[in-house]
């Protein structure tokens, strides 16, 4: 299973996941917004802080913040896209600047109202 969970309110994150929608050909990828998370996905091993953070559920183990970006992008375009140069970045210094973005994403990309809303085509897509 390959499930991104994002912040809904987020439009970072929701023009994220759009760009995911829009390049997974394949439809590899499940979502959920945070806020939607439904209860009976097994949630024992997310950080506690996931609001901050994108989180991706990759064959039953779960990922956060830069890490989960960049495996998302690994199983998208495959391991030779140019993404995939910043895992040459410690991981420390990447989840700092990670970090960085997530704290102004509202005020520099702007905050929703309301959760994300897949057109009928993308909800089959979306748990929760």
């Amino acid at each position: 299973m390959y499930l991104i969970v994002f912040d809904g309110h987020c439009m970072l994150c929701n023009r994220f996941i759009q760009k995911m929608l829009q390049n997974d050909k394949s439809a590899k990828f499940t979502f959920s917004t945070l806020q939607g998370l439904p209860s009976s996905i097994d949630q024992s091993a997310l950080q506690t802080s996931i609001q901050d953070s994108i989180s991706y559920l990759r064959n039953g183990v779960w990922f956060q913040k830069s890490t989960a970006v960049l495996l998302i992008h690994k199983d998208l375009n495959g391991a030779f896209h140019w993404t995939q140069l910043a895992w040459l970045c410690p991981g420390f210094l990447r989840d700092i600047c990670y970090a960085y973005v997530a704290k102004h994403r509202y005020k520099w990309f702007g905050k929703r109202t309301s959760c994300y809303l897949p057109n009928a085509d993308e909800r089959t897509r979306f748990i929760g």
